[in-house]
């Protein structure tokens, strides 16, 4: 199913309603949120795990790793308030799962499909990003774990960011974003007396969580403006929304990066008059660089499961 989606979700999203019927591709756009929804389910064990090998719970660098896996949760929210809105449920039996437990069939909708998504996972051979991403373990942090899989995850997107093309790869977790938004656009235009893309109840819609003092916030999508609202966030908070060497935009307060820095008291964070939060990239560069230091961690095996402390 997931396969599925991402083929088709490159074919539709930059068509017009000609040819297939807004049906079909709201379809598309359904299973193109459960991959969002999985991938957002993916980042945060490898997230969760890091931050509690850290011995140091007051230190900088915990505080970043900690508000990133709480921005990831709110992703999740997100997403799922996405595909509330058009009338589709998160499938329990799509959400990702580690120590290669993942049952093929389920995800792919038949026997013999290869599963694919933007990360792949620890154990399990027939799991193949469909982004040049990383291959995601679940280890202590590290600054090596940060640099290499942390930011592979959270790659902005390029400096020369286009639209994508027909059946074009996606380069990151932003341009993923981007296709499922240019659907959104799509349908919501093909909208006709026979045809509503937003179709779900509207007491599906959950904001009554709390995501910490960070950036963000659950949004109620009920139309096309709130849905835009709602990718905007996950893509500027995390995925990589501005690419590097770009001013500040007061448009994009989540995802703006090059506002922070060392302050005159010593401390990383945001500077006086600029925005607060810090897209996830390059909350993970400062500890990558060394600006941010890691405290030490406590002894762990990698991938740990309970056969391996059988």
């Amino acid at each position: 199913m997931v396969q599925q989606a991402q083929k088709k979700l490159k074919r539709f999203a930059f068509r017009k309603c000609a040819g297939e019927t807004p049906e079909e591709q709201k379809e598309t756009l359904r299973q193109a949120l459960q991959v969002a929804v999985a991938l957002e389910f993916s980042t945060i064990p490898p997230y969760l795990v890091a931050l509690y090998s850290l011995t140091d719970k007051t230190s900088s660098a915990y505080q970043i790793i900690r508000s990133v896996a709480l921005e990831e949760m709110l992703h999740i929210n997100l997403a799922c308030n996405l595909m509330n809105a058009i009338a589709e449920e998160e499938r329990p039996d799509t959400r990702p799962k580690f120590h290669g437990d993942v049952d093929i069939d389920k995800l792919t909708g038949k026997p013999g499909d290869k599963l694919n998504l933007p990360i792949a996972y620890p154990d399990e051979e027939l799991l193949h990003p469909i982004l040049n991403g990383p291959r995601v373990q679940l280890m202590a942090a590290s600054t090596e774990l940060m640099r290499q899989t942390f930011m592979g995850i959270e790659q902005p997107l390029p400096e020369t960011n286009e639209n994508l093309g027909n059946g074009q790869e996606f380069d990151s977790i932003g341009q993923f974003y981007q296709a499922i938004e240019q659907l959104f656009v799509n349908l919501s235009n093909c909208q006709s007396g026979s045809f509503q893309l937003f179709t779900g109840d509207p007491n599906w819609q959950r904001t009554d969580f709390y995501f910490g003092s960070g950036g963000g916030k659950p949004i109620k999508v009920t139309d096309l403006e709130t849905a835009q609202e709602a990718i905007k966030q996950i893509m500027q908070q995390g995925e990589g929304a501005i690419p590097p060497n770009t001013g500040y935009d007061k448009s994009q307060p989540y995802g703006t990066y090059n506002q922070y820095g060392l302050r005159s008291d010593g401390t990383y964070g945001p500077i006086l008059g600029t925005p607060y939060e810090l897209s996830h990239y390059f909350k993970f560069k400062a500890i990558a660089d060394g600006i941010v230091p890691l405290p030490l961690v406590y002894p762990m095996i990698p991938n740990p499961s309970q056969a391996k402390f059988a």
